[in-house]
């Protein structure tokens, strides 16, 4: 959308505490003013990060064209963060995200609201720390994982698919990869170690349940074409909410390893810069 065209760059890399590790964060900021509303940003999982990642910083500064601010940051185990990979849970991911909401309200004072932006997995994790926080404004989730099993299997998929490609055959099936899990072995995901503890807590994640949040809440599903039917996952989601708006917006799927360079998701962005207007 060109928002690094609209206003000036004013951006921060930084380190920040969680717990005993250091998270490297950007803060982005709009040239003037004191924004009173931040967002925290909730990245996707694995190789979904990566591709994401020209998405993920465009929509981050047309958010700040707009008069925000915004904090993102590597997960522990992620990008330039302390930690490892096979050491990290879903339970460290939103300790994470805790740090990260108390980190932009010390490093932007004039914030008065807070909101969460989560994208796949991201979106899940986010969804998940507003039922235990009370200082969260709104959720914008794009394509949030709903069902933790689910998305077990499509990871695999994708270790299937690898296998394909790299032997001509598939050399462990999926069910072969879940009982080395279950044993406690490693499973390399696109190059990720997938351990036990974190396996077992995401199969757990069901996004379904009733929810406490009474924040507003923007959930995109994301659709080759305005003609698919609405996932059903999603509107059920929505209902779970006091309130919330389920919409479908047409983009290419970005988070996976496509041929397009796909530097910004216009229809996405635009879609949750109305809803903000909105509210």
């Amino acid at each position: 959308m060109g928002a690094d065209k609209k206003v000036k760059l004013n951006e921060t890399p930084f380190f920040f505490t969680c717990n005993t590790y250091r998270l490297y964060g950007v803060l982005h900021l709009p040239d003037q003013g004191n924004p009173a509303h931040g967002f925290v940003f909730c990245h996707p999982f694995v190789e979904e990060k990566l591709w994401a990642h020209k998405v993920y910083v465009s929509f981050a500064r047309e958010l700040v064209a707009n008069g925000y601010a915004v904090m993102r940051f590597d997960h522990y185990g992620h990008g330039d963060s302390e930690g490892e990979f096979r050491d990290a849970t879903i339970s460290i991911y939103k300790q994470d995200i805790d740090a990260a909401i108390n980190e932009l309200k010390i490093k932007v004072p004039s914030i008065e609201k807070v909101s969460l932006f989560g994208f796949r997995l991201g979106a899940t994790v986010a969804a998940s720390i507003s039922e235990d926080r009370d200082d969260i404004a709104s959720l914008i989730l794009w394509e949030p994982v709903v069902n933790g099993e689910a998305y077990i299997q499509e990871l695999l998929r994708s270790h299937l698919a690898t296998q394909l490609s790299v032997f001509g055959k598939v050399t462990v099936s999926r069910q072969e990869l879940i009982d080395q899990i279950i044993a406690g072995e490693e499973v390399n995901i696109d190059g990720y170690e997938l351990t036990k503890s974190l396996y077992d807590e995401i199969k757990l994640i069901d996004l379904s349940v009733e929810k406490k949040y009474k924040g507003n809440v923007l959930i995109l599903q994301i659709s080759s074409g305005l003609s698919d039917n609405p996932n059903n996952k999603y509107q059920e989601l929505c209902e779970k909410y006091e309130t919330c708006k389920a919409e479908i917006v047409v983009e290419k799927p970005f988070w996976r390893e496509i041929k397009e360079f796909y530097r910004s998701a216009e229809n996405l962005s635009n879609q949750s810069i109305l809803f903000l207007r909105a509210k």
